[in-house]
Parts: structure tokens; C-alpha cells; sequence
């Protein structure tokens, strides 16, 4: 599997690539990445106390299981609309009005004067003027661009202004076989998710991308030359806004007398990694709270369970909103 995570690279909060595949002989691998897609240095990586197993990109063709591999190539080779010089009228694309601050900012601090536990929240949701539905009623040809191979690609663009990361929600989701979704910054494309496929996604038809830290998001949708567009649907009707700098937040939040900062005592870092800040959306709003993973006693199962407050999530639906933020951790002790 696969998975990007934020971390401070030279100063700079950036997004990095982990993976994990198993090899023939039934040895799994981490593989780590930096936003250029080149290997990371052994010197960051025993910084942020994380592990190089292997050659990135000279692995023998044969040594990873096919799904893994393609899945890799698939990931590495990210979304295809940042190769094409799109005009606006093709893509669908939508504006949001700038968000006022003032009443949400009066909520918050009244929430934290109101209560001793309880998710922190970060964001809200935000309809879209005009609502982008594709559909066999609404197959939006314009926008579908066809690449000599036969593939067609769709762009969504949504902006919310003075968003410090925004989340769409698909809804109403049907991907055919051999389609796709990637999600990324309009501005900076090296920040991306995806390829997210029948493979991947939840069984839900109600999707939420990963965030994007940026004011502007991209979604491409992809569909193979075999398949038809009609045979495509998703409705795109609202989207989160955070308001709040996670990065920020954290670096000013004084931490309590009881708390331990886990980089001063080697011996509990591996039990730290099963930590995580998590993110997610519940009525209306996006939040954070903690959690994390919890063994069991089958040996010879490998069921990741985690464990949450349920005052942060209380239902199914909102835990199929979670993002998980791991290595949650400083750099050097209490730094």
C-alpha cells in the first residue's frame, strides 16, 4: 500500500511519499520518497526515525506481487491533466465567495469557554454555487478531454479563498472498470493523492478527497478507452474549508504538565508510532482529534483497529471521513 504524509523538510512543510509492497518471498518493504520522487536521504530518515529497505526504482521487474507493481507505477506516475494546457472552458470549475471569519471565530471561542473535552474544530463546509453533476443526463462533453491513447480525462477546479486546505466531497459516486480519480494542488501539482479506483475506495458512494493545502484543488477523473462515459456519474456539491493552519496550531499549543514528549525517551518510539492526529467531518463542519492503533490477540491476522474518543467520532459515516496524520512527533527532544 501507499500513503503521503506532511512533514518540515528544510524548513518547509512538504508532502512525502511512503510505501509498502511485499516481495516474492513474502518480505514487506518501506520505501520513502521526497517531493521530487527521489529517495530520501539516510541522514533525514534516521531524523524523523524512519526506515529505508531497499533501492527505490531498480527493484528487478519480477520481485513485487503484479498489483503492488502496477499500483506503484500507477502512483509514481500521477494525475495526467498537469501535462495538459487546459483553457478554462475546459474543465468545470467553481469560485467560492470568500469566507467570513468573524461569526465562525466567535463560535469557536465560545465552544472552548463551554467545554473540557471535545474535538477542535478546524474547518466548514462550503456549498457550491452551482453544484457540478456528470452523469448519462449530464455527461458534460465539453470538458472530457480525449488523449491520443483513447483515454478520457475530466478536470474539476474548485477554489475557496483563504482556505488553508480544502476537501471535496463526491458524492453519488460510480467509477467503471479501469477508471480513476487523482486529487491535487492547482498550484503546486507535486502535491497529490491518488490513483484512487474500485480497488481502493470505500464501498460508500460518498467520497471525500484527501486534503489539499492550498486555496485551490483539482480533481481529475479518468475513464479507459474501453469504457463509456455515460457509465460515469459523481455529483460535487460542497467542500471543506479549513480555516485553521494545523502547522501553526501545533507549534503554539503549550503542552500540559502531564504530557511526555516521546522523542526524550527512545525506548517508547516504536510504541509512538501507533499514534495519530486524525482529521475528519461531522455536521457540517471538519474537525481534529487523536487516536490509535490497537492490536489484538490473532497472530495471524493484520486488521489495522484504531481507536478513538467517542466524542470525536461517533458513527460509521463520520469515520469514513478520517484522514490519519502519523509521526506526530518533533524532531528533537522537546524541540
Amino acid at each position: 500500500y501507499a500513503w503521503r504524509e506532511s512533514q518540515i523538510l528544510d524548513g518547509k512543510r512538504v508532502m512525502l511519499q511512503g510505501e509498502q509492497v511485499e516481495s516474492a518471498d513474502g518480505r514487506e518493504r518501506t520505501f520513502y520518497y521526497g517531493p521530487d520522487g527521489k529517495p530520501l536521504a539516510d541522514a533525514f530518515l534516521a531524523a524523523h526515525q524512519k526506515r529505508w529497505e531497499g533501492v527505490a526504482l531498480s527493484v528487478p521487474a519480477g520481485e513485487y506481487h503484479g498489483k503492488a507493481a502496477v499500483f506503484k507505477a500507477r502512483l509514481t506516475t500521477g494525475p495526467l491533466s498537469v501535462h495538459l494546457k487546459l483553457t478554462s472552458d475546459q474543465v468545470l470549475q467553481e469560485r467560492l465567495a470568500p469566507l467570513d471569519l468573524t461569526p465562525i471565530r466567535a463560535e469557536d471561542a465560545a465552544a472552548a469557554r463551554s467545554r473540557d473535552k471535545g474535538p477542535l474544530r478546524i474547518g466548514v463546509c462550503r456549498d457550491l454555487p452551482h453544484p457540478i453533476r456528470v452523469d448519462a443526463g449530464h455527461p458534460q462533453w465539453p470538458a472530457w478531454q480525449t488523449l491520443g491513447d483513447g483515454t478520457k480525462v475530466l478536470v474539476v477546479r474548485l477554489e475557496s479563498p483563504g482556505a488553508q486546505a480544502i476537501r471535496a466531497e463526491i458524492a453519488g459516486l460510480y467509477l467503471p472498470k479501469g477508471a480513476a480519480i487523482f486529487v491535487y494542488n492547482t498550484d503546486d501539482p507535486r502535491e497529490f493523492f491518488g490513483p484512487f479506483d474500485r480497488n481502493n475506495l470505500p464501498q460508500e458512494d460518498d467520497f471525500w478527497t484527501p486534503s489539499i493545502f492550498s486555496p485551490r484543488i483539482s480533481v481529475e477523473f479518468t475513464i479507459p478507452p474501453d469504457q463509456d462515459v455515460a457509465s460515469f456519474r459523481f455529483t460535487i456539491a460542497r467542500l471543506a474549508h479549513a480555516y485553521v493552519d494545523v502547522g501553526k496550531l501545533i507549534s503554539e499549543t503549550a503542552v500540559g504538565a502531564c504530557e511526555n514528549d516521546v522523542t526524550c525517551h527512545p525506548d517508547w518510539i516504536s510504541t509512538s508510532y501507533a499514534v495519530a492526529r486524525i482529521s475528519f467531518i461531522d455536521s457540517g463542519s471538519a474537525f481534529l482529534c487523536s487516536g490509535s492503533l490497537v492490536n489484538d490477540l490473532r497472530q495471524t491476522a493484520r486488521i489495522p483497529y484504531f481507536m478513538t474518543a467517542n466524542h470525536c467520532v461517533g458513527n460509521q459515516t463520520v469515520a469514513a471521513t478520517i484522514e490519519f496524520y502519523w509521526f506526530y512527533q518533533t524532531n528533537t527532544c522537546n524541540g
